[in-house]
């Protein structure tokens, strides 16, 4: 890692005297895309007002549901500054989520990303910062909002092989924590606080001007602060292809294999197939599609099931219906099977598998290109064999939209 950082910092330097001339920029421009400009920097702003409405099982309580008014309020903004050669781009978010009588669960959430490129055409190392404070359910097993804290930072470099071929090389290390502030939990934080480092190598051959094929492989290091027992080393590698937003289908769709190696021998280890697959497809202008298909390791806080296999498929079907109004339905459900420790029964059995389904929809109409109100209507359930872990909740609430 010390030379990883100490060639980093040596190509850096090099910046001012790169040729400007010799092959294509190795980074993107976005900014010509963006809504707003202000001289060198592009901003495109966005703001959702949703869930204004009746949540039924505020609590996602399989007994005793309560009932209560909700709004979420999510101004976010993404910008870039470009100055000679430099690239700086960043996505702030802040999120407010109001409760009419279970004013304990109000909370205000802070995401920001910063990712700074040098641009020196055939070689372009990058340094990338998160920090996220917030509080809200970490997963689909959790049902408590609890405060969580993320920050982290990292750096690579993206090597210009050929006119069609990329390598981005990059490490990261993030902590997670779930005791800080005055809503954190201390069970959650004795279970899952840790500490990730990455180390990722991905090759990308671009196909056209809005697609590209790339291998994301990655290996994983992840040490836990007080619960060692799911510490773990993983290797994952996972082809797929990459789709600019203007294309006809846009997002990724990534399938692989992982690795993953416990460090203690009482948990099992697990090797099969991942996925992350989120994709946008149109057609006719006049029919949307959104497919979201995600199979993953997912750290559990049960003490006798350290992990579990997290497998979930979700569609949303957006069609106009003439002038500006459209009609939105979606359904998904998910699929979490627990591991559990050698000669020892989980809390569900050897053989526990929770699932958890959502489907609804609604309507909404764009008043011009970058508005849009609408209602929707969810119904939301999960079913286990551990008591107490079973609920159902209908979700009512409009939505306002500014921005894409």
């Amino acid at each position: 890692m010390p030379r990883f950082h100490s060639t980093l910092l040596f190509i850096s330097l090099l910046a001012p005297w790169a040729p400007a001339d010799a092959y294509a920029q190795a980074v993107d421009d976005p900014r010509p895309l963006a809504r707003l400009h202000f001289g060198p920097l592009a901003v495109t702003p966005r703001i959702t007002v949703r869930d204004i409405g009746v949540d039924t099982n505020v609590f996602n309580a399989e007994t005793g549901e309560e009932r209560d008014f909700t709004m979420t309020i999510m101004p976010t903004a993404d910008a870039w500054l470009r100055i000679g050669r430099l690239h700086l781009s960043s996505t702030t978010g802040l999120e407010w989520n109001y409760y009419q009588s279970a004013s304990e669960q109000r909370a205000f959430n802070l995401n920001e990303r910063l990712r700074l490129d040098i641009d020196l055409v055939r070689v372009a190392p990058y340094v990338t910062g998160v920090y996220e404070r917030t509080r809200r359910r970490p997963s689909l097993e959790i049902d408590e909002r609890v405060q969580q804290l993320t920050k982290g930072g990292g750096g690579g470099i993206v090597l210009n092989v050929g006119p069609r071929l990329d390598l981005d090389l990059a490490a990261q290390v993030e902590d997670l924590s779930y005791d800080e502030g005055e809503y954190g939990d201390e069970r959650l934080a004795i279970a899952l606080n840790r500490e990730s480092r990455e180390l990722r190598v991905t090759p990308r051959w671009t196909l056209s001007v809005l697609s590209a094929f790339a291998v994301r492989t990655k290996m994983t290091r992840d040490r836990f602060e007080f619960s060692p027992v799911r510490d773990s080393d993983s290797f994952s590698i996972m082809p797929g292809f990459e789709f600019k937003p203007l294309a006809l289908i846009s997002g990724d769709a990534f399938v692989g294999v992982r690795r993953f190696n416990a460090r203690q021998a009482a948990v099992p280890d697990f090797t099969g197939v991942v996925a992350a697959v989120d994709v946008l497809y149109v057609m006719r202008d006049m029919t949307r599609f959104g497919i979201k298909v995600g199979r993953d390791v997912e750290y559990s806080y049960e003490p006798t099931e350290p992990y579990y296999i997290q497998s979930g498929v979700n569609l949303e079907v957006t069609q106009a219906l003439g002038g500006s109004w459209d009609a939105v339905g979606r359904a998904g459900g998910g699929r979490l099977a627990y591991q559990s420790l050698a000669g020892l029964t989980g809390a569900g059995g050897d053989d526990r598998v929770d699932r958890v389904a959502e489907f609804g929809g609604g309507f909404g109409r764009r008043l011009g290109e970058q508005i849009r109100i609408g209602l929707n209507i969810d119904h939301v359930s999960r079913t286990s064999v551990v008591a107490g872990r079973s609920y159902n909740g209908l979700r009512v609430g409009g939505a306002f939209t500014y921005g894409y």
